[in-house]
């Protein structure tokens, strides 16, 4: 559940008069928790969330991936539910989130349907083995012929409990220091002067203390500023208009000779193999021509949460201050903070998959049984039997450009775009290339 309209939070922030830029920010764990909850969000969400703000996302070229699939006819999707699930990609850590003092994400709980015969199966005729299936979707028929209309719930008491001694979600402490680049640290006089020192801050006649309330909207901002700034708190807190873009890698390398490699690399990992129409002029790729099997892959991207995205890319500089985030998460200066527990959602955050074993309890909770425990029957997932990242119809064929236009082949689509670029056709060059492990990375 998204946070309630017109709630805020209070911050006081240390500002440099001189210089009109914050210093740091002293908060509780609410905002801390927040902050870190970025690393847990699918990139589909982030995009989603700043075009809500007429914005974008700042990452790359994922506004137009995100664009492609809205711009998809469901026909070219195995199954209607799949156009949703990438448009509104569900956190894995849903639950905790919807417990933070603002949640920016307003992406609906998942929920899960069972027939009525489910919850009563040991004394229901059709038995445990017929009843083995639960839908995300009300309504949809259950392999007994009963519909899945009854509404049920994943127990998460030990991830509540867990959270509960002190309040904090994805940390513990009383009072923190956030920096304008998204380093978090305890409050303490050392790492304060220090910090201060780092800047060229040694006298307090060019210090001022603000107290700032900050909403959803600004959360928001803070984040997509994250990506694209070198201090976000500054630009969102005190309205500073830094005239400052950065592009993030895209779908073609600035090394365009890789390209002319590729078709006789071998690769040791899964590969996919496409078709780039190359400008021989130009050495520069017009588009790429690619079966469901990559542009499955490219839609699944908008499933990724950001701190695995950050973690497959080894924290890479062009995340600039997500990437900080990141080391602040990972590194020794908050380890007594971090909630053990909460480590790996924030660093190796998982697409969210359905639960294979679940035992049914008649008061309408589902709990989660470890798929070795053999206490508890498999569960079906019948409105999404397809393997997670199967999501268009086969077989096709698309056409991708260099920014991450998708859209189904058409050679008459091809020729406009050269004759958009002023490209003669016989200058076109095809070649078939392999894709993968280090090519995923570089996209």
């Amino acid at each position: 559940m998204a946070a309630k309209e017109g709630k805020t939070i209070a911050l006081k922030v240390l500002v440099d008069k001189q210089r009109n830029r914050v210093l740091f920010v002293e908060s509780g764990k609410d905002f801390v928790d927040i902050i870190l909850s970025f690393l847990t969000m699918p990139l589909g969400t982030i995009v989603r969330l700043t075009r809500k703000q007429g914005q974008s996302c700042g990452i790359g070229c994922m506004d137009n991936l995100y664009q492609s699939v809205e711009n998809f006819k469901s026909e070219y999707f195995q199954k209607k539910i799949l156009k949703d699930m990438l448009l509104r990609p569900k956190n894995s850590s849903e639950v905790l989130c919807r417990k933070l003092e603002l949640n920016i994400d307003d992406t609906e709980p998942t929920k899960y349907y069972v027939c009525y015969n489910f919850l009563y199966a040991k004394y229901s005729k059709f038995g445990q083995h017929k009843c083995n299936s639960f839908s995300y979707s009300n309504n949809m028929h259950c392999g007994c012929g009963s519909l899945m209309s009854t509404e049920i719930f994943l127990s998460n008491d030990e991830v509540v409990d867990a959270a509960a001694e002190d309040g904090g979600l994805f940390v513990k402490g009383i009072m923190f220091m956030v920096t304008d680049d998204l380093q978090i640290l305890p409050i303490t006089t050392e790492t304060s002067f220090t910090h201060l020192k780092s800047l060229g801050i040694t006298g307090r006649d060019v210090l001022d203390e603000k107290s700032i309330n900050v909403d959803v909207e600004e959360i928001v901002d803070i984040l997509r500023n994250s990506f694209l700034l070198e201090m976000p708190l500054t630009e969102v807190l005190l309205q500073k208009h830094v005239h400052e873009t950065l592009q993030v890698s895209k779908f073609q390398s600035n090394n365009t000779t890789q390209a002319k490699s590729r078709d006789t690399a071998s690769f040791e990992s899964p590969h996919i193999m496409i078709k780039l129409a190359i400008s021989k002029a130009q050495n520069k790729i017009m588009y790429a021509e690619a079966g469901e099997g990559f542009v499955d892959f490219m839609f699944s991207l908008l499933t990724f949460p950001l701190g695995s995205v950050v973690k497959l890319l080894d924290q890479s500089p062009s995340l600039r201050c997500i990437s900080n985030l990141y080391k602040t998460a990972e590194g020794t200066a908050l380890a007594k903070h971090v909630r053990t527990a909460s480590k790996a959602v924030l660093l190796s955050p998982m697409v969210p998959q359905p639960p294979t074993y679940i035992t049914p309890v008649v008061s309408g909770k589902l709990i989660k049984n470890p798929s070795d425990s053999g206490k508890a029957e498999p569960l079906v997932v019948a409105v999404n039997s397809i393997p997670f990242g199967e999501f268009v119809t086969k077989p096709a064929m698309f056409m991708i450009t260099d920014d991450l236009v998708v859209t189904p082949l058409s050679f008459i689509s091809c020729i406009s775009l050269l004759e958009k670029e002023n490209i003669p056709m016989d200058n076109i060059e095809v070649r078939s290339v392999n894709v993968g492990q280090e090519e995923v990375r570089c996209i």
